[in-house]
């Protein structure tokens, strides 16, 4: 009698280690397809960002050889200015200088 439920006893414990096993099991299962559902759910997102972040970084190089553009344009215009204004400069003392010829050539005559 004792052998026999001895027996019994160990056939339950088996089949409660048998189940506890499948039971991890199981879960490990579920556990593996859930990370694997967010890892795809977290592809997209990432891969949207990294495009975004692309086309973000293209256009703030597309601004900046703008930019670097536009103050090439505004060196060139300020030095032509310049240039400009001292071209006036000479051409203003030059006419004043041929002023003061003709009065001086108007007096003595």
């Amino acid at each position: 009698w004792f052998e026999k439920h001895k027996e019994v006893i160990e056939g339950y414990r088996m089949n409660e280690e048998s189940e506890k096993c499948m039971r991890i099991e199981r879960k490990d299962q579920r556990y593996q397809a859930l990370k694997a559902h967010i890892e795809k759910k977290l592809k997209l997102p990432n891969e949207e960002i990294m495009q975004i972040w692309s086309k973000a970084q293209a256009l703030a190089l597309a601004f900046h050889v703008s930019l670097r553009k536009e103050q090439m344009c505004i060196q060139l215009l300020e030095k032509t200015t310049e240039r400009k204004t001292k071209e006036n400069e000479l051409i203003r003392i030059s006419d004043n200088l041929i002023s003061k010829i003709e009065k001086i050539r108007g007096a003595s005559s």
